[in-house]
């Protein structure tokens, strides 16, 4: 099993999830110091385990909006390659072309000096992707372009 090391120099679009409330609802016994059964069906109204009252507990969480992938990429996966989550929790998507002007994806045997047009890149990408940016202004948070050095392995 081996891994490619590619660096990816060029624009980009990072991005937020818009995030919603989650609330976890369960039925369980009220006494704290009974280690009942959680998830008590509607019909019992006192613990099989203590006899006490059963009641509802919950809790909540904040959690992202709508599944990225399957909600809102699909339409756009021939175009956008999802970075995932990357350890600082950007969240980012690279174009999934090389018509990006001037070299832009680098890999373990390439080397080289390389003249990058900062501003002719991200003119393109603008151009190229109006149509997924604007999309994800609608759906997302924080939609911004920008341009840098993106390095992975797969």
């Amino acid at each position: 099993m081996g891994s490619e090391h590619t660096v990816y120099i060029g624009p980009y679009i990072t991005y937020e999830m818009p995030q919603k409330e989650e609330i976890e609802k369960w039925r369980t016994c009220l006494r704290k110091d009974c280690s009942g059964i959680r998830d008590i069906p509607e019909d019992m109204n006192f613990c099989p385990k203590c006899g006490c009252k059963i009641g509802e507990l919950s809790r909540g969480s904040m959690g992202d909006a709508f599944d990225i992938y399957e909600d809102f990429l699909y339409p756009f996966e021939e175009s956008l390659w999802h970075m995932g989550e990357l350890p600082d929790e950007d969240k980012i998507l690279m174009p999934n072309t090389h018509g990006c002007p001037g070299k832009s994806t680098f890999n373990d045997c390439d080397s080289g000096c390389y003249d990058i047009d900062k501003e002719a890149s991200v003119k393109w990408f603008e151009k190229e992707y109006a149509e997924e940016i604007k999309a994800l202004k609608e759906s997302l948070d924080n939609v911004e372009v920008k341009y840098g050095v993106v390095s992975y392995a797969m």
